[in-house]
């Protein structure tokens, strides 16, 4: 099965940037298969792109426009992180802000949020990729940001902000795809012209601000699904972690739970029905996205079957990687990350929405429940208070998508969408 294309046709990386396999990129094959993104997936290349590949691994950065496409293809999918040049955004951002004014860009921080020194740089230097569309910094929560409560109390509130952010693994910049979930924004670096609604009259130059709330709230959150929307319309959107910013902490656990049930109404409300393309009272799907086989796995496990269904799904992934003829390492390798991969998302489809069933599964069968907790464990952390307040999280996430798809009068965001196992394809053509 192929792997689907992005919305819009891939402007070449330019020709300054570079690029680094992601971590969870594997060669196989005499580098002729790729095998990793995020969620798995296998690309073949040719020779000619294998030899280019090996050039970029030696250092050399992408040259000539097949070389360019190909190296916006793999970060597209998740196979390489972006590495734009040193120093490209330094001289636009030595005066902060105010730099930016008459230009393309903007700069969006929230009330409670402080940048660090020499944030902006590393921001800007993604956007001299045209096809870059918002970049976001790494947020950084300290519990000595606390001062008014107990050593306890701050390290607890510093925990509980820190599942509402999104985090970025590892200190190269990443591409926010689609199967994202929902996160608080904690500041954006975004194209002016990227905000602009599709489908609607171009808005004011002094108010182009149509996907972000009022004026009066603006000061205090960024929508939650803007990031998906700026995917949904083509753009390129990067978490970059040398862009540091410190986010005050949740003044509790009333107030995580208040913000993770505005998470949830965000995810079911009517910009996810209109993202969906299902208007009111249509269902197109717009949940979590998982594969054939753990779909299978899951609707087992919820039955009381939890050993059958992971055997069903292992038979599944195996089969999947058999049909792409991996060695024997690689493939083994292959079937863990695709079960990881859905694991995490059936997670997400419990607390985007489908809690209730989760709930009531492990209440009718104790296997049922040390399976949730197994995987709760694994999306949230291993600290048991961590995982705690993750499932906490996700029943009040799973409450406000409910609460946001009767507002909008859709359960998109209700119906999850399956694909195969390991989506194949080819890079780009010259």
């Amino acid at each position: 099965m192929g792997m689907p294309a992005p919305v819009v046709p891939l402007a070449p990386l330019p020709g300054d940037h570079g690029l680094d396999l992601d971590p969870s990129t594997h060669l196989t094959d005499e580098g002729h298969l790729l095998v990793g993104g995020s969620p798995t997936r296998i690309m073949r290349l040719t020779s000619a792109q294998v030899s280019i590949l090996l050039r970029w691994m030696g250092g050399a950065a992408p040259t000539g426009r097949q070389a360019r496409t190909l190296a916006t293809w793999l970060v597209s999918v998740g196979l390489a992180r972006p590495r734009p040049p040193a120093g490209a955004g330094a001289s636009g951002a030595v005066s902060g802000e105010a730099s930016t004014a008459g230009t393309d860009v903007l700069v969006l921080v929230p009330a409670g949020v402080y940048p660090e020194p020499g944030w902006l740089a590393p921001a800007l230097e993604h956007l001299e990729d045209p096809r870059v569309g918002a970049v976001v910094p790494r947020a950084l929560v300290d519990p000595e940001d606390r001062l008014d409560v107990g050593p306890a109390r701050a390290r607890l509130a510093a925990r509980l902000t820190s599942l509402t952010l999104p985090g970025i693994p590892g200190d190269r910049a990443v591409e926010h795809t689609a199967a994202d979930p929902l996160q608080r924004i904690p500041a954006l670096v975004v194209r002016r012209s990227a905000l602009s609604a599709p489908c609607t009259a171009p808005p004011d130059p002094e108010t182009d601000t149509a996907r972000l709330p009022p004026a009066e709230s603006l000061s205090r959150t960024l929508p939650p699904t803007l990031l998906h929307d700026l995917v949904a319309d083509g753009w390129s959107v990067r978490h970059e972690p040398r862009s540091r910013v410190r986010v005050e902490p949740l003044r509790g656990p009333g107030a995580y739970l208040w913000t993770c049930l505005q998470i949830g109404a965000a995810a079911g409300g009517p910009g996810r029905a209109v993202a969906a393309g299902s208007g009111p009272g249509r269902g197109s799907a717009a949940g979590p996205e998982f594969t054939w086989a753990g779909a299978a796995a899951a609707t087992l496990a919820l039955a009381g079957r939890p050993v059958t269904g992971a055997l069903v799904g292992l038979a599944g992934y195996t089969v999947a990687a058999g049909a792409h003829r991996l060695p024997a390492g690689t493939a083994v390798r292959a079937v863990g990350a695709c079960a990881r991969d859905d694991t995490r998302a059936v997670m997400r489809a419990a607390e985007q929405g489908w809690a209730p069933v989760a709930v009531a599964a492990c209440l009718r069968r104790p296997a049922v429940a040390a399976a949730v907790v197994a995987s709760a464990g694994v999306a949230g952390g291993a600290s048991p208070v961590r995982t705690a307040a993750w499932v906490a999280g996700g029943v009040a996430r799973s409450a406000g998508t409910w609460w946001g798809a009767w507002r909008s009068r859709s359960a998109a965001a209700l119906v999850p969408r399956v694909r195969a196992p390991f989506g194949r394809g080819r890079g780009p053509r010259a």
